[in-house]
């Protein structure tokens, strides 16, 4: 029986497509291989500063590449990772840290400065750029019998809520819940890896959960959908249509805006295979406009 989520890419992407894009962000492309020794190395780091286990790592980094490598090294650390929001006010951040009372911040330099701001010292903080490098610093068979100590119910991440009553509450997903999640909706989906996902959520939003594990266990490639394209539909699509893209889990929200201009009949979007929505009601009328425009 599957224990760790980490099970996923050691048996998975690592085994089947090592060579294979992972993930492609705007600051470039990297492989499962690349992807693997940068996690390994942020694990390796993170345990040489403190022997930490079963503890919450935020993350403090904007949506891209450098997330996936934090989160995955996070997990080989034998700890949960918690993704906060960068663009939330700087006393809700406050809050949130307080509340996650974390030894260690993965972040970047960019970020340094609003951290430090914050009150956090620096030695708490873990730039990604010291793990993207080209040597080696970890061992894997000491990794792996690390997370020979982690249990299916210890804690895999920590997801804020957001913070409608005034203070934000940090909701605790285990190994055993993800795991569960994540193979009912490959065998119910049909999720095989050869999904190319236009990955549109906030990393700390739970629809990036399965996103995450299916590029681990099945070797889907994860495409960063710059965040301000949000704000423009058609300029969305346009992205959508120019990238490889053959899989979208989005919220309804943005969907029903593409509907209401009929961008669709404007752009085609001949490659998506596989459309997901999640958080909300989709109105019939503008799911039915998605039906009509990508009937298979």
């Amino acid at each position: 029986m599957q224990i760790n989520v980490i099970e996923y890419f050691e048996k998975g992407a690592l085994l089947k497509c090592k060579e294979k894009v992972a993930v492609k962000d705007p600051s470039g492309e990297y492989t499962f291989a690349q992807i693997e020794r940068f996690a390994k190395n942020c694990a390796a780091l993170l345990l040489k500063r403190s022997d930490l286990i079963r503890r919450p790592v935020p993350v403090f980094l904007s949506k891209s590449a450098h997330n996936i490598i934090a989160d995955l090294g996070i997990l080989y650390s034998g700890n949960a990772y918690a993704n906060l929001d960068i663009k939330l006010p700087p006393l809700r951040i406050k809050g949130m840290l307080e509340n996650l009372n974390p030894e260690i911040i993965v972040t970047s330099a960019a970020h340094v400065a609003a951290l430090r701001a914050l009150g956090i010292a620096e030695e708490k903080l873990l730039l990604v750029e010291q793990v993207m490098v080209a040597e080696t610093v970890y061992d894997t068979a000491a990794l792996l019998k690390r997370l020979n100590a982690i249990i299916d119910t210890d804690p895999y991440c920590i997801i804020h809520t957001s913070g409608s009553t005034g203070v934000p509450k940090g909701v605790g997903l285990n190994h055993r819940n993800t795991i569960d999640f994540a193979d009912w909706a490959f065998e119910r989906l049909n999720l095989d890896g050869s999904e190319v996902m236009g990955s549109l959520a906030p990393i700390y939003f739970d629809a990036y959960t399965l996103e995450f594990c299916l590029m681990l266990a099945k070797g889907a490639t994860w495409i960063v959908v710059p965040d301000h394209l949000t704000a423009f539909p058609i300029k969305l699509v346009e992205f959508v249509a120019a990238q490889p893209v053959n899989f979208i889990f989005w919220v309804p929200t943005i969907m029903v805006n593409i509907a209401n201009q009929d961008l669709l009949t404007k752009t085609k979007l001949d490659r998506l295979k596989k459309v997901f929505f999640i958080g909300e009601v989709f109105p019939t009328k503008h799911l039915n406009y998605w039906r009509r425009h990508l009937p298979d």
